[in-house]
This record gives structure tokens, sequence and C-alpha cells, in this order.
């Protein structure tokens, strides 16, 4: 079998150890974790200045996901950021 064409262990990503430790995040699937991770989310706060649609929008990131983070931001009176509307737009 030739191994050269699959990546090493340490070539695949994944949410650094520092952000994860010091995060106040519910706990959540690998990949929401590196991708709230490579978006530089660590703390719940910083999810109130986005709405679900953009955080949805984030590779990795899936209904599970929003659901529990905006449980999560509930429990603390939390919540994401609405949706800027357009006058007129249906």
């Amino acid at each position: 079998m030739d191994r050269s064409r699959y990546p090493s262990r340490s070539q695949i990503p994944f949410a650094p150890r520092e952000l994860t430790m010091n995060s106040n995040l519910p706990k959540l699937g690998s990949p929401a974790q590196r991708a709230l991770a490579a978006a530089g989310i660590t703390q719940l706060e910083q999810l109130t200045e986005m709405s679900e649609k953009e955080l949805a929008q984030l590779h990795g990131i899936g209904p599970n996901a929003v659901r529990t983070l905006r449980q999560a931001l509930a429990q603390k009176g939390l919540t994401f950021r609405l949706e800027k509307t357009v006058p007129g737009a249906t």
C-alpha cells in the first residue's frame, strides 16, 4: 500500500488544544469544533456577533451544532445576532 497518498496525523487539521481548553463552548462534534476554531471562536459570547445563518455557513457547522449553540446561548440569556432585514424585501 502506498501510504504517501495519505496525510500523516500531524497534517490533519484539528481544533488546537489551547483554543478548546479555555473555551466555554458546549460539547460539539469534531467538525463543528474545528470550524469554530478556524473562525477564531472560543467563547460563547463571540457567537452573539453573528447570525445563525452566518454560523451555518461555516463548513462543519450543521443543524445539530446550531441548535446546541442556540440552547447554550439561551441558558446565559444571550442570542445570536438578528438577521438584517431589508425594507420591502420578501
